[in-house]
C-alpha cells in the first residue's frame, strides 16, 4: 500500500510540474508575437491627431444678494407685579381676637320629632316637642319588643296610664279591639302600671305584629322599674317573645306546605 501511495503522489507532482511548464511556454510565445511586426506589412507614418482647442466661456456674473436691514424692535414696557402686603404675626392675632368677639353663642332649641297621623285618613305631619332632660317627663325605663318583623321601642314616663304609639293613642292607632287589648294587656295584669305613660315607636310588620311588639316592650320596661313583677308577667306569658313567623315557600310546591294538584293521567 505504501508503494502505491508513493507512486500516485509522484505522478501527481509530475503532472503539476508539466502543467506549469506549459503555461510558462505559452506566455513567452504570446509576448514575442506581440513585439515582432507582421510580415509584408509596410511601415506607415503615424500622424499625430490634432485636437481642437477647447474654448471656455467666461463665468456668468452672480448678482449680489440684497440683505434686508433688520428693524430695531423697541422692548415692551412690563408693568410691575403687585405684591401682597406682608401680614405680621401680631396683626393675625388681633384679627382672630376681633372675630372671636363677634361670635354669639347659639340659643338652645328643643329637639323636634315628626310623626305621621292616620286617624283622619289624610296623612299630615304632627310636630311634637320632646321634653328636655331633667324635667318631670324624662323617661324612667326603656324596653324593646319584637314580633315577626316588627320592632317596638318603648319608654315609660310618669303619667296616668296613657299609651302613645307613633304619636297617636293606641285606640286611634290600632283598628280592632283585640289589637288594642293586646297592646294594653300589661296594664291589666300589673295595677301599678297605670301610674306611667307609655311612648312607643314601632317600625315594620303589620298592625297585629306591632301590637304584640308593643306589649312585649311595655312588659320589659315594667320589669326594669320593678323586679317584683317578674312572676306576674311570667305567669301571663308577657315576657315570652312569640317566635312564630310565616314559613317560607318551598321550590317544587305551591306554598310552604301546599303541593301542586296531582294528575294521574
Amino acid at each position: 500500500m505504501d508503494a502505491i501511495l508513493k507512486n500516485f503522489i509522484s505522478s501527481l507532482v509530475d503532472q503539476i510540474k508539466g502543467n506549469r511548464y506549459m503555461e510558462t511556454k505559452k506566455t513567452k510565445k504570446t509576448t514575442a508575437s506581440a513585439a515582432a511586426p507582421k510580415k509584408g506589412a509596410s511601415a506607415k507614418a503615424v500622424t499625430p491627431k490634432v485636437t481642437a482647442p477647447v474654448v471656455t466661456e467666461p463665468a456668468a456674473k452672480v448678482a449680489p444678494v440684497k440683505t434686508e436691514s433688520v428693524k430695531a424692535v423697541a422692548p415692551k414696557a412690563v408693568a410691575p407685579k403687585a405684591t401682597a402686603p406682608v401680614v405680621t404675626a401680631s396683626a393675625k392675632v388681633e384679627a382672630v381676637k376681633a372675630e372671636a368677639v363677634k361670635v354669639v353663642a347659639p340659643k338652645e332649641v328643643a329637639p323636634v320629632k315628626k310623626t305621621v297621623e292616620r286617624s283622619s285618613g289624610v296623612l299630615h305631619e304632627q310636630v311634637a316637642k320632646v321634653a328636655p332632660k331633667g324635667s318631670a317627663k324624662q323617661p324612667l325605663a326603656h324596653g324593646v319588643g319584637r314580633r315577626k318583623s316588627s320592632v317596638a321601642r318603648v319608654w315609660l314616663r310618669r303619667g296616668t296610664g296613657l299609651i302613645v304609639v307613633n304619636g297617636l293613642s293606641h285606640i286611634e292607632y290600632f283598628d280592632t279591639d283585640i289589637m288594642r287589648a293586646d297592646a294594653a294587656r300589661p296594664f291589666a295584669v300589673v295595677p301599678m302600671a297605670s301610674r306611667y305613660d307609655v311612648h312607643a315607636n314601632v317600625k315594620g310588620g303589620g298592625l297585629v305584629a306591632q301590637a304584640g311588639a308593643v306589649r312585649l316592650g311595655i312588659s320589659r320596661a315594667l320589669l326594669v322599674l320593678d323586679e317584683n313583677v317578674r312572676s306576674v308577667l311570667r305567669q301571663n306569658g308577657l315576657l315570652t317573645c312569640d317566635s312564630r313567623v310565616k314559613e317560607r315557600k318551598k321550590y317544587g310546591q305551591k306554598a310552604a306546605r301546599r303541593k301542586f294538584q296531582f294528575v294521574k293521567r
